[in-house]
């Protein structure tokens, strides 16, 4: 539970006081959709608002530019009265935030009672069975702020009579800068946005608070993306329908995968790209998307490397922001002066022309041939670009979320439980889910582990004189990781047991040399057994850390 430490200190008085505040919040935005200072409004409107902030591209789509480059997720904190509502290892920022929580909950509640807002309703998930009725609160005090109401609104789908879960974001971008901050309150559904003006922070606490309340309901959640692909089987020698599911956390390369159509060109053969962000599973049976866009990272965007992407993101329904503009409109991915973090958001139909726009979950499993789940990581040192997991494994490595920064002295490794920055609650049960869904659908389900990194960071490897020299890391190449999932797709790869890891790896496949990636290249045969005996400690001691989690993803960790 996490608790306000300016409120008294006994549990029980807490537990009281947490759910006064969750009330008073609860009952302050049931109220505010009826104050004078609200104006309701409808996707028609919201063009011919922002448009005035904006810039028209040379392709006719808007860019905006926000002040806040960054999302805030180091200062988000999470306010309920349930144990697993929990923030563990608090910064000095989230502690001051929980610190004042009463006080900036006044101020807001007062403020939120002057200045002109303006709001508009959307609908998350594309069922009739399973979907979120969320409403975005936006304050026009500064008037550019009508950007995120617009960028928002193309995010998502009109909404339904039939309402079914509703979540509700308050955004006060004008708050003043030093106390920015995001208070999340699970239970209710409710988030507020102070001192931003990041597109970003709305879109992810609506899907923060989706994958909540799905949860709680039984339902999957991930951060990752899905597609489905049509291709033909080499071995089975017809063609066949897969769902590619790709989960990890941040900067693993989920989206460059999914967008990539695999080289699968013979006739016959289709790829349909889906979801991104965030995926739902249902009932075990059937992985449902959220959005109908996808939010790209610009940074090194490019037509040769990207195609689907660079040419979706050309379409005048693509919407950017924080991307350098020049006065003629053109575009420039690769100017970084304003930051790293541009974005564009391209809408999933641009991706596919066939695809209508509320057409982004897979079909049901008894109608595909199985799944591909790809679980990304980053790593530099001795991990290969892919390994076949076993579900034990696939469940522990799932609960790690492994990756690095970026940059060429970057090596630290960085653990997001259950692979998922948004996740709210324990770890534990999302990892057993992911182990029930797989094993609910062991005939039609296989696990990889595919590597975005580099083999050989901080090698040691010896001469022939005995002397230890430097080897250069090999970065595993995107194309090779796009021929990778082909070959798994098309059944022509021959796997081995490997010498070093407890799972299987290549042997060989169609147009890959990967002896570039052997780890002898780099390390001593002891060597590579000491680094890998480290990270499994590392990863074993870890996984300590989850105390409900079964001890057979535990010890399953490679």
């Amino acid at each position: 539970m996490i608790y306000c430490p300016a409120l008294p200190s006994r549990q029980e008085t807490n537990s009281m006081e947490v759910e006064k505040i969750l009330r008073t919040v609860a009952n302050e935005t049931k109220n505010f959709y009826y104050q004078p200072n609200l104006r309701h409004v409808d996707d028609y409107e919201l063009e011919d608002f922002a448009k005035n902030y904006g810039i028209r591209t040379q392709h006719g789509s808007l860019a905006f530019t926000s002040n806040v480059k960054d999302p805030s997720l180091p200062l988000t904190v999470y306010v309920g009265s349930k144990k697993d509502i929990v923030l563990k290892n608090l910064n000095p920022s989230q502690e001051r935030i929980l610190k004042n929580l009463s006080s900036t909950l006044t101020k807001v509640h007062h403020y939120a009672k002057k200045v002109p807002f303006m709001s508009i309703e959307k609908r998350m998930c594309s069922g009739e069975d399973f979907n979120f009725h969320c409403t975005l609160f936006t304050s026009l005090h500064k008037k550019e702020s009508v950007r995120l109401l617009f960028l928002w609104s193309r995010s998502l789908f009109s909404p339904i009579k039939r309402r079914t879960l509703k979540l509700h974001t308050l955004c006060i971008p004008e708050w003043p800068a030093q106390q920015r901050q995001i208070i999340v309150f699970p239970e209710i559904g409710i988030t507020y946005i102070l001192g931003s003006d990041c597109f970003d922070d709305i879109r992810t606490s609506f899907l923060r608070m989706a994958m909540y309340f799905a949860k709680t309901k039984g339902i999957l959640a991930f951060y990752g993306g899905f597609k489905l692909v049509t291709c033909f089987d080499d071995k089975g020698k017809k063609f066949k329908n897969y769902g590619m599911l790709f989960i990890g956390p941040p900067q693993t390369g989920k989206t460059t995968l999914l967008a990539d159509n695999l080289m699968l060109s013979e006739k016959g053969g289709e790829v349909k790209i889906f979801q991104d962000d965030v995926i739902f599973v249902k009932k075990y049976d059937q992985v449902l998307g959220s959005e109908r866009i996808f939010c790209v990272k610009t940074k090194g965007l490019e037509s040769d490397l990207q195609p689907l992407l660079w040419r979706a993101a050309l379409s005048r329904k693509t919407n950017f922001e924080n991307v350098v503009i020049d006065h003629q409109g053109r575009l420039d991915f690769q100017d970084l002066t304003l930051t790293e973090n541009g974005r564009a958001l391209i809408q999933i139909q641009d991706l596919w022309q066939q695809q209508t726009a509320e057409d982004i979950n897979l079909p049901p499993m008894e109608e595909l041939d199985g799944i591909k789940m790809f679980l990304m990581t980053k790593l530099n040192t001795v991990l290969p670009p892919v390994c076949k997991l076993e579900p034990n494994q696939a469940a522990a490595l799932f609960t790690l979320g492994e990756s690095v920064a970026d940059g060429s002295s970057a090596n630290t490794i960085i653990r997001t439980p259950a692979s998922n920055p948004y996740s709210i609650g324990s770890a534990d049960e999302e990892a057993e889910g992911v182990l029930d869904f797989i094993e609910n659908n062991k005939e039609k389900i296989e696990i990889y582990l595919l590597n975005t990194g580099s083999v050989g960071k901080s090698v040691n490897k010896e001469s022939k004189t005995g002397k230890k020299k430097k080897s250069k890391p090999k970065k595993i190449e995107i194309h090779d990781l796009a021929l990778i999932c082909r070959a798994i797709l098309k059944r022509n790869i021959r796997w081995e047991k490997s010498k070093y890891w407890q799972v299987f790896v290549p042997k060989a496949i169609e147009n890959v040399n990967m002896e570039k990636y052997k780890l002898e290249n780099f390390y001593t045969p002891g060597k590579i057994k000491e680094t890998i005996s480290g990270l499994r400690k590392e990863r074993q001691k870890y996984l300590k850390a989850f105390p409900r989690l079964p001890a057979r993803i535990k010890k399953a960790a490679i």
